[in-house]
């Protein structure tokens, strides 16, 4: 919503003509006389934001390659650069560089300051930088004798003369940069080297690790005391030395690590200046947004600074590849959440450099919105090789280097090897010397100075800010102002506001050529989106009318406005912008609005937006311009002579806009940018329909005394409508209402009554989620009794269509002109088709039984139909005993029994009907016997050969009936959605005997997967559908849910769920919306856990929390088979244990684990519930469960599962077989490779993920 607001500005700008000023205002006596806030001036970008320069694999020029880097730096315009400060140069800086050749040897270099002393690095210090970051790499290893070899010798620990060494090193470089740059303003940081992968914690010993995690600690401490040293002495002389240490990996924002890390072991003990993050856990798109939580993980982390205080963490690198799939058109423009692979050899273009330019942008707009100091993109020139290219693949030059070509690189760069400039190199020049800002207020970066009561509102953002999360606000009394500052004079501006009561006297624009001298500026509003009187409304203030040579434009905040004025965004425009030496442009080439016949998109209110490639399934709902989705939908009142004129709006002048106008209704319009000289290219387009229209029977005519039927239609339906709501009117004096009906099977009429003389509301819906309306035609009857004759109308005063994902609209209406003759007995009705809507009953079928046509384990018979309760389509299926036998044949264990509708008919039951008679021969049978009833409203799979003792019952009369019925608007339906989002239709299966008796409701076994199984299979109705977070649920007879175990099963696309539970009632797949718990995220354990929680089988203790590494209790465990099995809680067995209260929360977990036989208590006739379970315990519970499931594991791997653990021999004899058939399963894991640790308590993520891996053997859930 912040980048779709926001990019509206400029289409804004070109309203502002003729609208009332803003009144200048006067500050009150009381305001004047508050403290003047703080005035706080924003660092630059330039020295913010800055590059690394080191180890390319290519150059241009004769330049030495360290300052010909550094120059190609200041030609973008950027005042800060990173660059390698080592013992060996010339690996860093190879090409067209003359280093010493003693180099690396005892007689050459042996510090830092003498390696920055050479004439390369000298004439580096010369240019104009304002900030140098140094990836200082001191010499170090005293005991190979010195020599220049790179230190990473305090993996053993450093003594007290090695970190002397390193402290000397580090103080007489910071001497000498203090001294030679005293008061200049200039920045020097000294930092290491992405300390996770020097100390490699996954592969160094774990005996080793704790030294060299001290040595690291000691290591760094020592640069930074030299640095401090060195400052302490020189006082403050107007220059900054400053030390910092770099890590690479951090256990937030998805990733997890099963080793140590240096933000968690080293960072907490060090006191450095500042703390930089190495940030390629989030080079990809889509993984941008983790930065931010890294970052505050990190921030947490880290000790304050006495330099920086609590706002110490830079950015060291971050960056993205720029790479293309293999085949382009699966990589269509615009669609920036490409997956990047490193490994193609393929081209790289202008798609490729889109999609890396916007996760670079999107990284750094994160950090700086957490505040980072420094931020340095990795690279200038890339030295990353693809997969499989070593350097021996590089071809040397004629001078004899190295060089890579394109194809060989990753693509990590701001200048590409052939020479051309990436997006992201001109979106820098852009920060650098702006043309345009662009401030959507996340953060003050963009800013040039800010007065310090201003702040940032971030809650709020549905309720009153269309969607945008950060707003500003004044916090005071006094008068607030935000300053910016561009290259060029401003031409315009635009600012997106929202108020509660006006912007008079709240906010005000001043303009200035030096910042010193301010000229108020007149500015015009335009309202935005309208809301209630009172409420928060939205609007855009701006001009294009500025003084000349103005290059500051000032926003004021008048006191006392934070409750009734906030600051959403601002744009500001140049005339000119800085003439870019290397490219003719320095955006790329998009949109920035659209107007449709000159209004805004936003403000056509039929609207709807299309992600590319246009997706009709999508939802869709009112949007403004994003320039990131390049197709939109708009529908026009079905009166619309023609489609509206596309105008394409874009900030950079010499982009190049051409438009395809639609040449009809329906049609669509093409917009194509592209840059002066083609290289940067985008496409947009509008497709245009007619709006959704309802109608009525145009023209009727009836006698008096005569009924007079008027059909209901839709027209122009492009998308499902499940329900309506509608309001006639019509002249009493002449109609009288009677009634309406439903012209299709699919369609119940809810409400229909008369409100009011002459007013009639009627609301209907369509049954089940795929019963949508999708097509024109009729679908409602009314009927009236013609009273007297004359002229009148039917009009539809009111009408209104909702999707099934709650989408609503108001369709465009047609009436019906009505004429009333004398009555003659000749008219019968309206002139409409009044005979063509289908009936809703059934065919008629005789009670004799239809033909079957039988085949090996398959019955196909038509089904009796009959409309059943509230229009409801219901179908059964009768199978005669000797059908049955035919179908099974000898051997047979499974039959398939259809059951479906007439084509073009709904079905809202399905059943099928056996005589108990024919199930009394299963029992005889060798193998058990399934029988499935299959139909589109989902499956129901019985085991007939295993159901409990039927009643005897003599002759035909007592039957079996399988059933599958819609509950759709069910008050199950209602309790499921008011707590879940939904996969599938709510769908009742029940199972009933019915004898001269009555019926009642058949308990059915459910075991494993096999064949003493009942279940259920719901469609899969949820688009975007995985199985991770997905569980089975059902609402029982007393309105309580319950988890039922499911398993997933994918044909293609089309997913269904298998539901498995003994009893009756109403089912649905829910999904969960992710991570339950914080403290599991970066637990070893998470997945499992977060897979269980979103079933319902793991709960957690405190709120929030799990305790992953907690103990767990024997009714703990109980309670967590219990639910993930499916079990009913039963009370009553809870009480053959004497220290299991029956009021107590573990009882009915407690008794169903009793009668399921997973538990058997202590032979004392205790359970001992709040007791720790032991590991082995904890094996025992499983392999009962595993019995009870029917999972069997063979005794030859049962015997040698146990061989590899040391300590298999202290193992209880009561549970050594139950220890080596569940290891066998691969349910239970030793806690090391070697060791059982069978009598130690078991942990709480221990306990999930084996009993994940149980279910997932018994498939009562998906891996």
């Amino acid at each position: 919503m912040r980048r779709q607001a926001i990019a509206l500005l400029s289409s804004v700008a070109l309203l502002f003509s003729g609208l009332p000023g803003l009144p200048g205002g006067v500050r009150n006596a009381e305001a004047a006389a508050l403290e003047t806030p703080q005035v706080i001036v924003t660092p630059p970008l330039q020295e913010v934001l800055g590059s690394t320069h080191t180890s390319g694999r290519y150059y241009f020029g004769e330049e030495d390659f360290l300052n010909e880097g550094a120059e190609r730096m200041l030609s973008l315009g950027s005042s800060s650069i990173k660059v390698w400060l080592s013992a060996k140069p010339q690996e860093s800086y190879p090409y067209n560089s003359e280093w010493p050749a003693n180099i690396g040897q005892p007689d050459g270099p042996q510090s830092l300051l003498e390696i920055l002393m050479l004439p390369h690095y000298q004439e580096l210090l010369e240019k104009d930088f304002q900030v140098f970051v140094f990836e200082a790499i001191e010499f170090g290893p005293l005991r190979s004798g010195g020599g220049a070899e790179l230190t990473t010798i305090w993996k053993d620990g450093l003594s007290p003369a090695e970190k002397e060494r390193v402290e000397e090193q580090f103080y007489e470089l910071t001497r000498y940069l203090l001294t030679r740059f005293a008061h200049t303003g200039k920045t020097f940081l000294l930092q290491n080297w992405e300390g996770d992968n020097a100390l490699r914690a996954w592969e160094t010993p774990p005996a080793q690790l704790p030294t060299a995690i001290q040595g690291m600690i000691d290591w760094s401490n020592a640069r930074q005391d030299g640095i401090n040293r060195a400052r302490l002495e020189a006082g403050d002389i107007g220059v900054t030395v400053a030390g910092a240490l770099e890590v690479t990996r951090i256990p937030a924002g998805g990733e997890v690590f099963d080793h140590k890390l240096v933000v968690d072991e080293v960072v907490p003990h060090t006191h450095m200046d500042l703390y930089s993050l190495s940030t390629w856990g989030t080079r990809l798109p889509g993984e941008e947004q983790e930065l931010l939580a890294k970052l505050a993980y990190y921030k947490d982390k880290a000790p304050d600074s006495a330099l920086y205080g609590a706002d110490n963490l830079m950015l060291g690198e971050f960056g993205a590849y720029e790479t293309t799939y293999n085949k382009p058109e699966s990589f269509p423009q615009n669609n920036y959440e490409a997956t990047l692979s490193p490994g193609r050899d393929n081209e790289f273009n202008e798609t490729t450099g889109r999609a890396q330019l916007v996760a670079n942008r999107k990284q750094l707009e994160y950090a700086l919105q957490m505040g980072v100091r420094f931020a340095l993109y990795w690279e200038l020139y890339d030295n990353g090789l693809k997969d499989g290219i070593t350097l021996d693949s590089l071809t040397p030059d004629e001078r004899g280097y190295k060089v890579a070509r394109m194809e060989q690189l990753r693509g990590v760069w701001l200048v590409r090897q052939d020479g051309s400039y990436t997006p992201t190199w001109h979106y820098f020049a852009n920060l650098y010397n702006p043309k345009t800002v662009t401030d959507y207020l996340n953060d003050w970066s963009r800013t040039y100075s800010r007065t310090s009561n201003l702040e940032f509102v971030r809650e709020g953002a549905a309720s009153r800010a269309e969607g945008d999360t950060s707003r500003a606000v004044n916090s005071s009394g006094a008068d607030g102002s935000l300053v910016y500052r561009l290259a060029k004079p401003i031409s315009s501006f635009s600012a997106k506001l929202f108020h509660t009561d006006g912007l008079a006297g709240k906010l005000e624009f001043y303009a200035s050529a030096d910042g010193t001298d301010w000229t108020a500026v007149e500015t015009a509003v335009t309202p935005g989106a309208a809301g209630q009187p009172g409420s928060w409304q939205s609007a855009f203030a701006g001009s294009s009318a500025l003084p000349p040579d103005s290059i500051y434009l000032r926003a004021v905040l008048k006191g006392n406005t934070a409750g009734s004025l906030e600051l959403s965004g601002i744009q500001i425009n140049s005339e000119e912008g800085l003439a870019d030496p290397h490219s003719v442009y320095y955006n790329p080439a998009e949109l920035t609005g659209l107007l449709l016949d000159g209004k805004p998109l936003q403000a056509w209110n039929s609207l709807m937006l299309v992600k590319y490639p246009y997706d009709d399934s999508l939802p869709q709902v009112p949007q403004a311009f994003d320039p990131a989705v390049a197709g939109y939908k708009v529908f026009l009142p079905v009166d619309a002579a023609e489609s509206p004129v596309i105008e394409g709006i874009v900030n950079d002048p010499r982009l190049q806009v051409e438009v395809t106008q639609a040449d009809s209704i329906p049609g669509t319009a093409q917009i194509r940018v592209s840059s002066p000289d083609g290289s940067s290219q985008a496409s947009y387009r509008v497709e245009f329909a007619r709006e959704l229209t309802a109608a009525l029977t145009p023209e009727a005519a009836v006698g008096t005394g005569k009924e007079l039927a008027l059909d209901y239609s839709l027209r122009h339906v492009a998308r499902g409508i499940q329900a309506q709501d509608i309001v006639l009117g019509f002249d009493p004096q002449m109609l009288e209402w009677k009634d309406a009906a439903a012209l299709n099977s699919v369609t119940r009429i809810t409400y229909a009554g008369q409100e009011s003389p002459g007013r009639v509301r009627i609301m209907a819906a369509a049954l089940g989620a795929d019963s949508a309306i999708d097509r024109d035609g009729p679908l409602l009857r009314f009927t009236f009794l013609a009273k007297a004759p004359g002229q009148t109308a039917v009009t539809l005063e009111q009408t209104a269509a909702a999707e099934a994902n709650g989408m609503e609209w108001i369709p465009g209406r047609q009436h019906s002109a009505v004429t009333v003759g004398e009555a003659s007995g000749g008219e019968s009705g309206g002139s409409g088709d009044s005979g063509s809507g289908p009936s809703g009953g059934g065919n008629g079928a005789a009670a004799g039984q239809a033909a079957a046509r039988i085949v090996p384990g398959r019955i196909e018979k038509s089904p009796e139909l009959s409309p059943g309760r509230e229009n409801r389509l219901e179908a059964l299926v009768r199978v005669t005993a000797e059908e049955l036998r035919q179908a099974l044949g000898e051997d047979g264990s499974q039959v398939d029994i259809p059951v479906s509708a007439p084509e073009g008919r709904t079905l809202t039951q399905a059943a099928v009907e056996l005589p108990l008679s024919a199930l009394a021969e299963l029992s005889s049978r060798s193998l058990p016997v399934r029988l499935t009833v299959s139909s589109p409203l989902g499956a129901y799979t019985v085991p007939l050969g295993t159901l409990p003792k039927l009643p005897e019952t003599p002759g035909q009369a007592a039957t079996l009936r399988l059933i599958i019925a819609s509950a759709a608007g069910s008050k199950a339906e209602e309790t499921l959605r008011a707590q879940f989002a939904l996969a599938s239709p709510v769908t009742e299966f029940r199972a009933a005997v019915s004898t001269a008796e009555g019926e009642r409701s058949l308990e059915l076994p459910v075991g494993s997967h096999g064949s003493s199984s009942a279940s259920r299979t719901l469609p899969v109705t949820l688009p975007g559908f995985t199985p991770e977070l997905a569980a089975g649920v059902k609402v029982e007879a007393d309105g309580s849910i319950r988890y039922m175990p499911a398993y997933f099963h994918r044909e293609g696309t089309v997913w269904s769920g298998e539901l498995f539970e003994a009893g009756s009632g109403f089912y649905a797949v829910a999904v969960s919306s992710g991570q339950p718990f914080a403290d599991t995220v970066s637990h070893w354990g998470n997945q499992d856990i977060a897979m269980l929680a979103a079933r319902g089988i793991v709960r957690g203790q405190a709120e929030g929390s799990y305790g992953p590494d907690l103990s767990l209790t024997r009714a703990e465990l109980a309670a967590m088979l219990v639910r993930g099995l499916g079990l009913k809680e039963e009370l009553r067995s809870a009480a053959g244990f004497t220290d299991v209260p029956g009021e107590g929360w573990q009882a009915g977990a407690v008794g169903a684990a009793l009668a399921a036989g997973l538990i058997h208590g202590n032979g004392d006739g205790s359970f001992r519930p709040d007791a720790p379970v032991t590991r082995e315990e904890l094996a025992v519970m499983m392999d009962n469960a595993l019995a009870w499931a029917g999972v069997t594991v063979p005794a030859d791997s049962s015997e040698a599962a146990l061989a590899r653990f040391e300590d298999r021999g202290l193992l209880s004899d009561w549970a050594a077989e139950a220890i080596a058939r569940t290891a066998a399963a691969g349910i239970v894991e030793g806690r090391t490779d070697s060791l059982l640790a069978a009598k130690g308590e078991a942990t709480r993520a221990e306990a999930a993920v084996m009993v994940k891996r149980l279910l997932v053997k018994a498939r009562f859930m998906n891996p």
